[in-house]
């Protein structure tokens, strides 16, 4: 499992989020209260999609990672995996980021952040999933929102080009590149891409749960 976590890592810091860099903290924020409002709306589903459920943790498992990295980021080294089932995930997690957010020891943070994480994966072993291999095809799809080669690079920019779509590079970790939407546009698909969207590459890997 370790492994998996510095995939993450290095996922996060490709993304431009340093561990301990508390400047960064509010966005993270912002992106855990995203994933975890996609997460309770499947799991408020009457019929709900189990491979969607799945995908959610994943996502919230991620990003609550991303806040540890920068609360403490040696984290991973006294992570205790306890799949933790409850009859009310939802309002479990927020009582945890909540209580979180109030207390000042980076430890004491941590545990209530890693005992999100160990909710998440009682959700996907709920719905049927295997969290090591959920977790990796996540982190390969997240990985793969990044060139990793000269030939990506041309193929990405080709396209975006061919979509009107006016981009700029950046390479924050030294190896993974990535391409980000300059401005608030539209190509000529249709889709709309907001200034600063990291856009994703020509070969990038979709989730498939």
């Amino acid at each position: 499992m370790q492994h998996l976590f510095k995939q993450i890592t290095r996922f996060n810091q490709a993304f431009g989020n340093e561990p301990g860099d508390m400047s960064r903290l509010d966005s993270q924020l912002d992106l855990f209260n995203e994933e975890r409002t996609e997460l309770e709306i499947e799991l408020g589903k009457i019929n709900q999609d189990q491979s969607a459920t799945r995908k959610e943790a994943c996502d919230l498992i991620v990003v609550t990672a991303g806040l540890l990295d920068i609360v403490k980021p040696d984290w991973s080294e006294d992570l205790t995996i306890s799949a933790s089932f409850c009859s009310f995930p939802t309002g479990v997690i927020r009582s945890l980021i909540s209580t979180a957010l109030t207390l000042k020891s980076p430890a004491n943070k941590a545990r209530c952040l890693t005992d999100i994480i160990n909710v998440c994966f009682a959700e996907i072993l709920r719905a049927g999933g295997d969290v090591e291999r959920d977790m990796a095809i996540v982190n390969e799809s997240n990985l793969s929102k990044f060139c990793s080669s000269d030939e990506e690079i041309q193929q990405t920019a080709k396209m975006y080009d061919e979509l009107g779509v006016r981009t700029s590079i950046r390479c924050l970790d030294g190896e993974l590149v990535s391409f980000v939407s300059i401005e608030d546009q539209e190509g000529s698909n249709g889709k709309k891409y907001s200034k600063g969207k990291l856009l994703k590459p020509a070969n990038y890997v979709p989730v498939i749960l």
